[in-house]
C-alpha cells in the first residue's frame, strides 16, 4: 500500500508481475506505470481458493478480506473512466502475450470474479468496501468477444496493439482462475 501511494499517489494494493520475496519489484518496475498485469486480482483468486479448502475463518478476516479492499480501491483508483461511464483499462497488457493491450481480459474478468464473491458475501468487507463493490460492478465493461462463424468468442483484450510475444491464453482466465 505504502508503494502505491509512492508510485501512484492514491489508495490501494497494487502488485506488479514480478517482485522479488521481499517485497521489491524487479529492476525498472519501480515508479513505473502499471502497464504490467497485476498480481493482486490472482492473489486473492488463491486466498479464497485456500479459504473454501480449509474454511479457515481467521485467514479470510485477517488475510484475505484487508487484502481484497485494498486491490479492489486500486482499481477504483487508478484507471478512469471512458465517456460511457466504464472502467478504460489503459495501459495494461494481456498477460505476458500483449505486452500492450487495451480493456483485457483477464483484468475485467478477475474484477469481476472478485466483486461478484464480496456481492454474493462470500467475502465479509466493510460497509464502505461492498458499497464500493457495487458501484464498480456497474463500471466494469464487458468480457471483450467477436463474433466468429456466428458464435461470440473470448478475446485477449478489446484492443491489443504490437507483436505477440509468447503463447499465453489470456481469454481462457475467464475459466479459471476467474470461473
Amino acid at each position: 500500500e505504502r508503494r502505491t501511494r509512492a508510485d501512484f499517489r492514491h489508495e490501494g494494493l497494487y502488485f506488479p508481475e514480478v517482485m522479488y520475496f521481499f517485497g521489491a519489484g524487479a529492476k525498472g518496475n519501480d515508479g513505473a506505470k502499471p502497464k504490467d498485469f497485476s498480481n493482486g486480482l490472482e492473489l486473492v483468486s488463491m486466498m479464497l481458493d485456500y479459504h473454501e479448502h480449509t474454511q479457515d475463518k481467521r485467514f479470510r478476516r485477517d488475510a484475505v478480506v484487508p487484502v481484497a479492499e485494498a486491490v479492489i480501491a486500486f482499481y477504483d483508483k487508478h484507471y478512469e473512466r471512458g465517456p460511457d461511464g466504464k472502467i478504460r483499462f489503459n495501459p495494461a497488457q494481456a498477460l505476458d502475450t500483449w505486452h500492450e493491450a487495451l480493456n483485457p481480459l483477464p483484468e475485467i474478468a478477475g474484477l469481476r470474479w472478485l466483486l461478484n464473491a464480496v456481492l454474493n458475501q462470500k467475502l465479509p468487507l466493510s460497509k464502505a468496501a461492498v458499497n464500493r463493490a457495487k458501484r464498480m460492478q456497474q463500471e466494469i465493461p464487458w468480457l471483450p468477444v467477436k463474433q466468429v462463424d456466428g458464435k461470440a468468442v473470448l478475446q485477449p483484450a478489446d484492443q491489443v496493439f504490437g507483436e505477440i510475444k509468447n503463447s499465453e491464453n489470456p481469454e481462457l482466465y475467464a475459466v479459471f482462475p476467474y470461473r
